[in-house]
This record gives C-alpha cells, sequence and structure tokens, in this order.
C-alpha cells in the first residue's frame, strides 16, 4: 500500500514539473500573443456590459492597441486593433450600459495625447476621439457612466507633474475643459 502511494504522489509531482508550465502557459495565451505573454497583467482591462459580453482592451507590445471581445464567457473571441505603428501607453476600459470606453495616451513624435475609443453598442462599431491633445499626457484612466465619461491624466509638462481631469457630457463626441486637480501630488505618474 505504501508503494502505491508513493507512486501516486511520485507520478502527480512528475505531472506537475512536466506539464503544468505548459497548461498555465497556453490559459495565458487565451487573449492576444504579445512577446510580454502575452501582455503583463498592468497592461489590461476587463469588463462586462449589459449584455454579458466580456470587453478587454490591452497593450500588445507597445505599438498596437488592441480589443476582444467575448459573448460566451470567454471560450471564443473577437479581436480589433484600434491602433497600431505608434507609441502607446496602457489602456483603461469600462462599461456603463452597453457603452464600452478604451482609453490610452498616444506618444507622437510632436505631442502627446489622450485617446479615447467608444462603442455604444457593446463593441460591434468604434468611434475615435481625442480628449486632451497636448504635450506630456500620461496615463489617462476612463470612467463611464450613461453618456459622461470622466478621464484623469498625469500632466508632465515642464516637471509639474499635475493630476488633470477632463469629462465629456455627450458620449465623447465633444470634451470640457481640462482641470488641474492635485497639482505637483507626490506620487508616480506611473500608475
Amino acid at each position: 500500500m505504501k508503494k502505491c502511494i508513493f507512486l501516486f504522489f511520485f507520478f502527480c509531482l512528475l505531472f506537475v514539473v512536466l506539464f503544468l508550465p505548459d497548461l498555465v502557459e497556453a490559459q495565458s495565451y487565451l487573449v492576444g500573443n504579445s512577446s510580454t505573454n502575452p501582455f503583463y497583467s498592468s497592461q489590461r482591462g476587463l469588463c462586462r456590459d449589459n449584455s454579458n459580453i466580456i470587453h478587454i482592451s490591452y497593450l500588445n507590445t507597445t505599438s498596437q492597441i488592441v480589443y476582444a471581445n467575448s459573448s460566451d464567457n470567454g471560450a471564443t473571441w473577437i479581436y480589433l486593433t484600434l491602433s497600431s505603428g505608434g507609441t502607446y501607453g496602457t489602456p483603461t476600459i469600462d462599461c456603463s450600459g452597453n457603452n464600452i470606453t478604451i482609453s490610452y495616451h498616444d506618444e507622437s513624435p510632436v505631442t502627446d495625447k489622450a485617446i479615447v475609443y467608444y462603442s455604444t453598442n457593446s463593441g460591434s462599431t468604434w468611434v475615435n476621439s481625442t480628449a486632451v491633445s497636448l504635450n506630456f499626457v500620461r496615463n489617462p484612466f476612463v470612467v463611464r457612466k450613461g453618456d459622461v465619461i470622466h478621464i484623469v491624466y498625469a500632466n508632465i509638462a515642464s516637471g509639474s507633474d499635475n493630476l488633470n481631469y477632463i469629462n465629456s457630457t455627450n458620449g465623447g463626441i465633444t470634451w470640457g475643459s481640462s482641470i488641474v486637480i492635485i497639482p505637483n501630488p507626490e506620487v508616480s505618474t506611473d500608475y
């Protein structure tokens, strides 16, 4: 009996050592195919809308923002590259009803921009909007409630490192004025 128990545990250990890393690796590739396996945990966001669809946005390398959705709890995915060929920051995503909103910063050669993509039909179609177009925008974070979209972002112009806020009250069609909510916070702009 002791020999059977020993053999059972030996084969379990052998299975864990030989096969578990491959199984974990395979699971990490369910969404995307980035060289960072497929992305670092801090480089993606997810939410679920009122239609029970799962929505994910992620940074696939530094030059591609990808959106994916699944209507069958993650068994299958539909992918869409929202932006490619530039240098981008990590996207954030929010679901409000069937309105899906994604925000990230685009580090263009001349100026940084807080880019917003939004969909009013659970991700079937998308509209691109520039929420903030001024130098040194970093790390926009988006929250949407109905037609109101809120964005908090770091403005690191001239070493000021201000934490700013901007919003849209019409679903991202137009944007209000940016305001400083915390001047020179003593926190990292890499949140």
